[in-house]
Parts: C-alpha cells; structure tokens; sequence
C-alpha cells in the first residue's frame, strides 16, 4: 500500500500545480490536498497513514470536481494525463489495499485459533488494523460558486 500511496501523493503535486493555473481562487482545497500530503509524509504509523490517505482521497475528489466547473481545464492535455495517471493510480491502491487486508484478515484469524494462537500469545501479537475506504468516497464532492 505505502507504494502506491508513495506514486499517488508524489503525482498530487503536478496534479495541483495544473489546477493552479486554472483555479487560482480555489486555493483552500489545494492546500488541503498538499496538507495530506506532507501529514502522510510525516505519519509514524499506519493509523496515521491511513488517515492521510483518507484525506487525500477526499482532497482528490474535490480536485476532480474542480475539472467540472473549468470546461478548458479538462481540455488540458496536462491535466487529462495527470488524472489519467490518477486513475491508474487509484486502482492500484484499491488492489493494494485489498490485498492488505485480506492478508490482514488471514493474521487475525491465525493468531485466534488452535494452536497457533499460543504462539501469537507467546509472541504479544496483536490484530491488525484494516485500511478502510474513505467515508462518503462512493458519492462525487460538489463545487458551487
């Protein structure tokens, strides 16, 4: 998962800087997108980081809402490249984070059944936590103005 979010936030920038130019007086979900961004770069556990993922995600989708209400930035080679990459990107990470849980779900099942679990006793192992989708990430932000 951290490398895909690693290729996701390193992509956000250029994906900013391209809505810039077309937004400027949108600058407050920009910075949002680039706070994220540096609190997953700066995140010391997983909790953290998947708390900086949900943000971004959520930063993302507002940037993508952005698009809609600029007619000529979707227009921009650019910023269509960008979010095509974005997309890849996103997919990834669904997989990813798929995949971590499942094999997240597989530990925790170990570590609770005979006798395997008097090993995971022994050894203090502890359930792992799942990376979880954003809260409201199936519905698209909206931009008014």
């Amino acid at each position: 998962i951290d490398v895909q979010l690693k290729r996701r936030f390193d992509l956000i920038p250029n994906l900013v800087e391209t809505v810039k130019g077309y937004a400027k007086h949108e600058s407050e979900t920009l910075e949002k997108v680039i706070q994220a961004r540096n609190n997953y770069a700066n995140a010391k556990n997983d909790a953290e980081k998947s708390e900086a993922s949900k943000e971004m995600s959520r930063g993302v989708m507002n940037i993508m809402a952005l698009a809609e209400s600029y007619p000529d930035l979707k227009a921009s080679q650019n910023f269509s490249a960008l979010q095509s990459q974005l997309e890849g990107t996103e997919n990834r990470i669904t997989v990813a984070r798929n995949n971590f849980n499942e094999v997240a779900r597989q530990f925790n099942t170990l570590i609770r059944r005979f006798p395997t679990n008097l090993i995971a006793n022994a050894m203090n192992a502890e359930k792992r936590a799942y990376f979880e989708a954003t809260d409201g990430a199936e519905q698209a932000p909206k931009v008014q103005f």
